[in-house]
């Protein structure tokens, strides 16, 4: 992998981690921050994942712009 791949990873997954973590917290702690920052680093992460492996419309668009090329 590239190192900018890496870096991006790297962030993805800590997106992911910490977003849990803030929510698991928002249910010891009375704070709504917790849960509204979890809750989004969390949907952030896991959108963003699941566009990096090709889960998403942007990508299916791509291969099909692709294909449209090489006929």
């Amino acid at each position: 992998m590239k190192r900018k791949d890496d870096v991006v990873w790297i962030i993805t997954y800590l997106a992911i981690f910490i977003g849990f973590i803030l929510m698991i917290k928002s249910v010891y702690d009375t704070v709504d921050f917790y849960f509204i920052g979890g809750l989004l680093l969390y949907t952030l992460g896991s959108y963003w994942f699941a566009y990096g492996r090709g889960y998403s419309m942007g990508r299916i668009a791509q291969r099909d712009e692709q294909r449209k090329k090489s006929d």
